[in-house]
């Protein structure tokens, strides 16, 4: 459900961009951020209910849109001082705050932890945390936040084919159809 609830991210990136440089998206964009709106809908549908309260959906998108800022903020950041030197100044001054608000339970998070969950940890810090923003970083400073934001309707489809793949759920059509309809949305994005 988290990775269908990031699917409002692109939306959220054009209609912010949108306000701040006080211009209507174009009628591709649109019609672009209906397909992809959607084929999320139509992922979401056909998982079922929401899998969680409206307090966690709330945080998700609340989520979402801040990350949705910072795609929009970080690109002039980068084409002024690199992807290397923005993504360090990011993730140090992000995980100042993390290790303030988080230390007292810290210490007895990583004693308790195995050689396997030390493993995946140290997986997600370098992949999903470092390389992950530090692509990101680059990639939207080449193309600025409105283009790469479009890929982020593919973060739905990523969550659904893990869960089809890693954790056994079955396909459905609408599905099927939803997904399709996400990759037709970032190529005309793209176009």
């Amino acid at each position: 459900m988290t990775g269908l609830l990031d699917g409002a991210e692109p939306l959220m990136i054009v209609l912010l961009g949108a306000l701040m440089s006080r211009r209507l998206p174009s009628l591709a964009t649109l019609m672009a951020s209906a397909i992809g709106l959607t084929g999320i809908v139509l992922l979401a549908r056909g998982s079922g209910p929401a899998l969680g309260d409206p307090v966690g959906i709330a945080l998700v998108l609340t989520g979402a849109l801040f990350w949705s800022c910072y795609c929009l903020a970080v690109p002039e950041l980068v084409n002024r001082n690199g992807p290397l030197p923005s993504t360090a100044a990011v993730m140090l001054f992000g995980a100042i705050p993390l290790l303030v608000a988080g230390a007292p339970q810290t210490g007895a998070l990583v004693n308790q932890i195995s050689v396997v969950q030390t493993i995946v940890f140290l997986a997600l810090v370098i992949g999903s945390s470092v390389l992950a923003t530090l692509c990101w970083n680059a990639g939207s400073a080449i193309l600025g936040a409105a283009q790469a934001g479009w890929f982020l309707y593919l973060v739905p489809l990523v969550s659904f084919t893990g869960g089809v793949i890693l954790l056994g759920e079955p396909v459905k059509a609408i599905e099927l159809f939803g997904g399709g309809l996400v990759l037709l949305s970032v190529y005309l994005s793209q176009r």
